[in-house]
């Protein structure tokens, strides 16, 4: 059975750039998964009133809001499909909506259903930045963050954080797909941390 692997896009405030989706499917092609993209479009509670309304034009804002978020995610999932195309991998696409402040949780959400999770990575774009770390800490998936700004490099260098924990025996077992293909692999741990056996079985 095929690897399944969820890309989150950002649309608001702050999209990803076109760039993620060649970078999704370099990966997705690299460890022989489909991909399922998922454009997260902003859905903002309407909290006008008459005040509001009139000096602040709270209404029409938010319409706008919504409308680029929507055309931010539109635009990525059709860049993300010339590429799947062009690269050969089987891909869906789909749409969500969500608050604000539940952006991040509904990705992770969605990342559950599938083996591998793909988000985009920018130092610069905040949204980016809150959507790859509620996905790293609330999706229980191996999570890949993807350059959001430049190509994607070879996946042959894995790093293990290793602790003797089940929880990082098993990211071990759900990194498989890259450690099989990886010419290099570093495992890393914290000393005197807690107690560590004294012999690593690998």
């Amino acid at each position: 059975m095929n690897l399944m692997a969820s890309l989150s896009l950002a649309t608001y405030p702050e999209a990803n750039t076109p760039k993620i989706a060649s970078n999704a499917v370099a990966v997705a092609k690299h460890i022989g998964a489909t991909l399922h993209a998922v454009a997260i479009n902003v859905d903002i509670p309407d909290v006008s009133n008459a005040l509001s309304s009139y000096l602040l034009d709270l209404p029409n804002k938010i319409r706008e809001a919504e409308a680029t978020s929507r055309k931010s995610g539109k635009n990525l999932l059709e860049t993300v499909a010339k590429e799947a195309s062009q690269g050969g991998v089987s891909l869906t696409t789909q749409e969500l909506t969500a608050p604000p402040a539940l952006i991040g949780d509904t990705a992770a959400a969605q990342c559950r259903y599938f083996d591998v999770s793909l988000v985009g990575w920018a130092s610069d774009n905040q949204t980016a930045r809150m959507t790859a770390e509620a996905i790293v800490f609330g999706s229980g998936r191996p999570t890949l963050l993807l350059p959001d700004t430049t190509e994607i490099g070879s996946l042959d260098h894995v790093v293990i954080a290793w602790d003797g924990s089940r929880v990082a025996a098993r990211s071990v077992a759900d990194a498989q797909p890259f450690l099989e293909r990886a010419s290099m692999i570093t495992v890393v741990t914290v000393t005197d941390e807690k107690p560590l056996p004294g012999h690593l079985p690998f």
